[in-house]
């Protein structure tokens, strides 16, 4: 199970960088922040592992350097 956190607590905090998943976004159609600081990313390539997770990295690798 994963811990729920609503909209409101991520918005009350001051993150450099939220990371939100697009099936967080499919799953809640009303859940959305529109910042320079938020990015999507899948979270297949992150999550599980498989060879994948070296494109999760560059992904991520990618957002951070952007930043």
């Amino acid at each position: 199970k994963y811990t729920k956190i609503d909209k409101e607590s991520i918005l009350t905090r001051n993150h450099d960088i939220i990371l939100l998943s697009k099936d967080l976004m499919k799953q809640n159609p009303g859940f959305s922040i529109n910042n320079k600081t938020t990015f999507y990313i899948d979270p297949d390539i992150i999550l599980r592992p498989s060879p994948r997770i070296l494109e999760g990295i560059k992904k991520l690798r990618e957002i951070l350097n952007n930043k």
